[in-house]
């Protein structure tokens, strides 16, 4: 039946059970009242630009003619920037002030629009504040069919957009640009499953657990439907309707199981890697044999710039969890390199390299932060102030208008929860709190993707050719399964075909028993081989879903090992967890980590030899994880697990040197008066760490320890610069507002210099192969967010510190800056700083007073989903949706009002068009001009 949506006179029930104690609420109403159940001793959230929606049409011809967005998609944009001013002197008020209540229900007074489904049996609740949906079910059903329709009426294309991509035929709903047919490609290098693989992933889940897996099944068919109910309502009336399937010429098709775990497999192959990089490490070693070294040689130097199990390193846990450590010198019969490996490695780049944005009507959309940046900071009871477990966490999606995150609040029988969802798959919340307790994630890149070769063979008995139809494997000539698939992708704003008769896309794929062919190539001296991409998580993506099944239930959670245990199930995806309970904290890290054989060389291709599979899979217990550790706090910043759990061959980050740090140094800061950490102090460390330059702070002094005395009055006055923003904490940020950074030129300085003196470093001895290595010569702060992942500061601190003398627990094969010696690798410095300087000079001139910093370099700015976007925001390297939390033996707060005084003003009437084909000419028009704005921007 069509819902029921009224002013809040002619909801009642619904108002009086929100406003009234939970004895006075009718039994014949789902809702609850405001922190009913709710065990938070205090529960804030941020979720920038805002809850929002997408366009109608309406909106959509509002903002494009200069009008303002709906309030509440840009409504938590002021609370999230304005952190980075308060910071320094960070006060209790503040935390009201900066973040939003995330108690469970809505506050009397703070009651919006009102939604009821199912003849009442289930009801959503917006708030007025800041128009997050608040959902109640009488039953478990009631509830999952409410989350399903507003996930859908707030987020429809963007589920739309996720389930496409994760078919690999995004050009289908988008049209046929060239870029996008490429972007659907390479997501069946990574997931290519038909619609009958996509529906046995979701019936396997049901035959997981005899109680839990037919609830999830029933929690998702609930969901699909509460979709199909707003999908039937936007198709009706087309005022409803996002303006951008309008653009398209689309309508959104009913929705199904299969969609949503397609839309599971997308999450998964963006925001869970971990490996499968071998062939670039092949690349490496080629380019290395190319500049003269031996093989040997070649391996030794990959060895250094890959740490990766560099015992300086940060790390999360300090017990040991060995994995794949120790597994001696490699066996040449267990490694296959390509005879070309720069190219093959080129290729396959060039592939994944198209993943990395999505065209839209409005313009390139980043599918995700591009490098993580998650973080979490968890302080447990001994070390807390008031004796109550605290968080201060959340994970880096990237900026999008309206953001790729939607916020629920969601409460039935066995259903108490509230945080992030991702469309598509919100049923739960997957990143929140439940009743004492929360959870979130960080990017964890363990390693359970591997590149397995195996040489081609012909099925009819021919000789092997690189066209040859099957494999060996265990000396048995096996056909190679093709699939081809063939979609209509219909020319629209979007997407033109370079033909424009051309509308028929087709795309085949081959996969061996141990995965998708990324490539074909000669190998081993002119074999045919094909190089296949193996990964643990293929066909298990949806596994997690009994994870929300336990999380959402508070009679599930009654301790912070329940908590734990429920991420047994979560081992699809790499992620490391952070876990809160009353008073208790712990982290447990996900995945299926393969155990390699002795002799396998983890960083280079691995024959598909049977003699060469795999031993096992990592027990459980195995895996990296921790409670309430001795140190009484818990940090991390997407870094290294654990000592001796080796870090993925696709990470060369996890060196001396890691952001986490920062967060740390915070913690301990903290700390360092009273030997108690408070919540203002834990989100201060965040906070503070989030407008630092970590490579400023971790190399200078190293550099400067090399140079000393420039000898040269120019060079010193220049150093000196640096060293006074160092000195002062390397901040980035505005703390005056005036839209300018507060310090100009260190940043125009450093900025120039930092990859200048990387190449000055490691350019003499690397030669080419310096090109080869996956590290950007910056990762510094810039309009996506996210920053200090990668870069070579960790291989210069080592590379430095090796130089000066200084111990060091692994040292490298050889020292780099100046071939080891110091004076040339002062000079080498000296020079690259005068280069740049001359080049800055010339832009800016003599006077550093006069250097003007370009602001709109690292200011983030938000990816469209729908027409414009809101205007870019001040950095900041932090979390999207960040959560605030205290638990435990602490007093509990009195319930707090939302942090707005007052409602937001109501926004002036939208002009009205029709739907559909009545506002497509003036929409298109519009898309015309967005298109041209994309090639501006692109």
């Amino acid at each position: 039946m069509s819902p029921s949506r009224t002013l809040l006179t002619l909801v009642g029930v619904a108002l009086l059970a929100a406003s009234l104690p939970a004895a006075a609420i009718s039994q014949d109403s789902p809702v609850q009242a405001y922190r009913e159940g709710d065990e938070a001793a205090s529960a804030r959230n941020i979720l920038p630009p805002g809850q929002g929606h997408h366009l109608t049409d309406a909106e959509f011809l509002q903002v494009q003619a200069g009008g303002d967005f709906p309030p509440h998609n840009t409504d938590q944009i002021a609370l999230y920037e304005d952190l980075i001013r308060a910071a320094p002197d960070l006060t209790a008020d503040d935390l009201d002030a900066l973040f939003k209540d995330a108690s469970f229900g809505v506050p009397a007074g703070d009651v919006g629009e009102v939604t009821t489904l199912r003849d009442g049996a289930a009801v959503i609740i917006r708030d007025l504040s800041y128009d997050v949906p608040h959902i109640y079910g009488l039953t478990r059903d009631d509830a999952m069919y409410a989350a399903g329709y507003v996930n859908a009426q707030d987020r429809l294309f963007a589920m739309d957009a996720l389930r496409h991509l994760g078919r690999g035929k995004l050009s289908e709903l988008t049209g046929p640009d060239p870029d996008t047919i490429e972007d659907d490609l390479a997501m069946r290098k990574l997931a290519d499953y038909t619609e009958e693989e996509l529906t046995a992933m979701a019936d396997r889940v049901e035959t997981l657990d005899p109680e839990l897996g037919p609830i999830a099944r029933a929690d998702v068919e609930a969901y699909v439907a509460g979709v199909n109910q707003y999908i039937g309502e936007v198709t009706l009336d087309q005022s409803k309707l996002p303006a951008v399937y309008h653009l398209l010429q689309q309508v959104p098709e009913p929705w199904t199981v299969a969609d949503t775990v397609a839309v599971a497999v997308n999450i998964g192959a963006v925001f869970s890697p971990g490996g499968g990089a071998q062939l670039q490490n092949a690349a490496v070693v080629g380019a290395l044999e190319d500049e003269g070294f031996e093989r040997s040689q070649a391996r030794e130097i990959l060895a250094d710039l890959r740490m990766a199990d560099d015992p300086e390193a940060p790390h999360t846990v300090d017990a040991p969890f060995p994995f794949n450590d120790d597994l001696g010198e490699p066996d040449p019969d267990a490694v296959v390199l390509p005879d070309d490996p720069q190219a093959v490695a080129a290729e396959v780049n060039a592939a994944y390299a198209a993943l990395e944005t999505i065209d839209t009507p409005f313009g390139p959309l980043a599918l995700g932060p591009g490098r993580p940046a998650s973080n979490a900071l968890l302080v447990g009871s001994q070390l807390s102030d008031t004796g109550q477990a605290l968080a201060v966490m959340g994970p880096q999606v990237g900026y999008f208008s309206p953001e790729v995150l939607l916020e629920l609040d969601i409460h039935a029988p066995g259903v108490h929860a509230r945080g992030a969802a991702f469309p598509g798959v919100g049923l739960y919340v997957l990143l929140g709190r439940g009743q004492n307790y929360a959870w979130s994630a960080t990017t964890a890149n363990g390693d359970h993707r591997d590149i397995r070769a195996f040489p081609l063979c012909d099925t009819g008995g021919g000789e092997a050719t690189l066209d040859s139809d099957g494999y060996l494997h265990d000396g048995e000539c096996k056909a190679l399964h093709t699939r081809t698939d063939t979609w209509v992708a219909k020319p629209t704003a979007a997407g033109i075909p370079e033909d424009p008769t051309d509308v028929v896309v087709s795309a085949t794929t081959e996969r061996t028993h141990a995965g998708i062919v990324q490539t074909r190539a000669l190998a081993d001296g002119g074999v045919p081989y094909v190089f296949v991409l193996s990964r643990e998580s293929y066909m298990k993506e949806v596994d997690a879903t009994l994870t929300y099944t336990k999380l959402h239930d508070p009679d599930r959670i009654e301790s912070i090992q329940d908590a734990k245990d429920a991420f047994v199930d979560f081992f699809s995806y790499s992620f490391n967890w952070f876990l809160v309970h009353d008073d208790d904290i712990a982290y447990q890290l996900t995945g299926h980590y393969p155990v390699l054989r002795d002799g396998v060389d983890p960083d280079l291709p691995i024959s598909g030899d049977p003699a060469w599979d795999p031993v096992r899979l990592l027990e459980k217990s195995e895996i990296p994880n921790a409670t309430n550790p001795a140190s009484g706090f818990i940090t991390n910043w997407n870094g290294k697990q654990a000592p001796d759990f080796r870090a993925a061959d696709n990470v060369y980050a996890f060196g001396p040197t890691q952001r986490v740090t920062m967060l740390t140094d915070g913690v301990l800061r903290g700390a360092a008066d009273d030997g108690k950490v408070s919540l203002v102090e834990l989100t201060r460390a965040m906070a503070i760490a989030g407008t630092q330059d970590l490579y400023a702070l971790e190399v200078h002094r190293l550099v400067r320890q090399v140079i000393g005395d420039a000898g040269d009055a120019r060079l010193e006055a220049a150093l000196d610069l640096i060293d006074d923003w160092v000195d002062g904490g390397a901040h980035r940020r505005d703390l005056d507002d005036d839209g300018e950074v507060d310090v100009q030129a260190p940043l125009v300085l450093y900025d120039a210099w930092f990859p200048a003196l990387t190449e000055a470093i490691f350019r003499p001895t690397l030669g080419a192969a310096m090109d080869e290595v996956p590290l950007a010569l910056t990762e510094r702060a810039r309009p996506g967010g996210s920053a200090y992942f990668g870069g070579w500061h960790g291989q210069i601190h080592r590379d430095l510190r090796q130089l000066l003398g200084e111990s060091l627990t692994a040292p490298a094969s050889r020292t780099y800056c100046g071939g080891g010696d110091a004076d040339a690798c002062r000079q080498a410095l000296l020079d690259s700083l005068d280069e740049v300087l001359a080049g800055i000079e010339a832009d800016h001139g003599t006077d550093p007073s006069e250097w003007d910093f370009d602001e709109s370099s690292q200011d983030i700015s938000f990816s469209a989903l729908d027409s414009d976007v809101p205007p870019p925001m001040d950095w900041q390297n932090r979390p999207t949706f960040q959560q605030v939390l205290a638990f435990g033996v602490g007093s509990v707060e009195e319930p707090r009002p939302p942090a707005p005084a007052s409602p937001p003003a109501p926004v002036a009437p939208l002009p009205t068009t029709g739907g559909g084909i009545a506002a497509l000419g003036a929409l298109l028009l519009l898309a015309g001009l967005a298109r041209r704005r994309r090639g501006v921007v692109r």
